[in-house]
This record gives structure tokens, C-alpha cells and sequence, in this order.
């Protein structure tokens, strides 16, 4: 696989009972260069993520592509956006990006997901509408 131009690193998925912390799923790094972070493009915009820290649902994240697009469509100009479990702030950004919303605001448990999204948000200069911050969805007292 390294032989490919395109491919720098070689990991594998190891199921949940496998692996350093037992009770996740995770990646090991086998082969290559060991930094597992990864930039993922989507709607004109850039995402860092580090695939070593769980951080690849990005199939199923937030609905898809497809969905991230159409619901951008339906944010009125100068509306409040809340998206909830927002990961490294894909969702977050593309409304952000897409279009004309006062504000967006994601909210994330996992403080490593939440570093990323702080991190794609400045990175995709989203600084003025769209915020990310840590915070138990069922827990929202904090």
C-alpha cells in the first residue's frame, strides 16, 4: 500500500475488546508514517482530524454530505442554529459556510472533539458566526 503516491499511512480498525482501551473501537497505526491526522474536504471547506483518536465517523456524521447541503438550505438569514453532538464541527461549519445564519453553535462532550472543531472553525475563518463548546447533551445544567 505505501508503494501508492497517494497513501502516506497504513492502519488498521480494531473492534471494541481490542486493542489499547478495550471498552472502544479504535486504529492502530501499522505501517508508514505514524500521525494518523487526516484533512477531509467537503462543501469548500477543510477539516483536520486525527483518525488515532476516533475522530472518522464521517460517513455518518450528522446525516451525510447530501444532508449537511440541504439542511443549509432550510437556515433562514439571521437565524440561531444549534446543532447538538457536533463533533470536530463539520455540521457546524458547512451552515456556517453555506449560509446566512446570525450564529451556529455546536455542542460536543468529548473535549478532543471539541479542540478539533474549535481548531476547523478558525481554520475555515468561521470565527464570527459559528462557535463550538463542551457540554453534556443530557446534562445541560454545566
Amino acid at each position: 500500500l505505501l508503494s501508492q503516491p497517494h497513501i502516506r499511512s497504513v492502519a488498521v480498525f480494531e473492534p471494541r475488546g481490542v486493542g489499547l482501551d478495550e471498552s472502544r473501537a479504535g486504529v492502530r497505526h501499522v505501517a508508514g508514517d505514524p500521525d494518523l491526522e487526516i484533512i477531509y474536504k467537503e462543501s469548500g471547506l477543510s477539516f483536520r482530524l486525527d483518525i488515532s483518536q476516533r475522530l472518522s465517523r464521517l460517513s455518518r456524521c450528522q446525516g451525510g454530505r447530501g444532508e449537511r447541503e440541504r439542511l443549509a438550505t432550510l437556515v433562514a438569514p439571521g437565524e440561531r442554529v444549534l446543532v447538538l453532538g457536533s463533533g470536530i464541527g463539520i455540521t457546524a461549519c458547512v451552515l456556517g459556510a453555506r449560509s446566512a445564519p446570525a450564529e451556529v453553535l455546536g455542542i460536543e462532550r468529548d473535549e478532543v472533539k471539541k479542540e478539533f472543531a474549535m481548531a476547523n472553525i478558525r481554520d475555515n475563518k468561521l470565527q464570527r458566526t459559528v462557535r463550538s463548546i463542551a457540554g453534556d447533551l443530557l446534562d445541560m445544567s454545566q
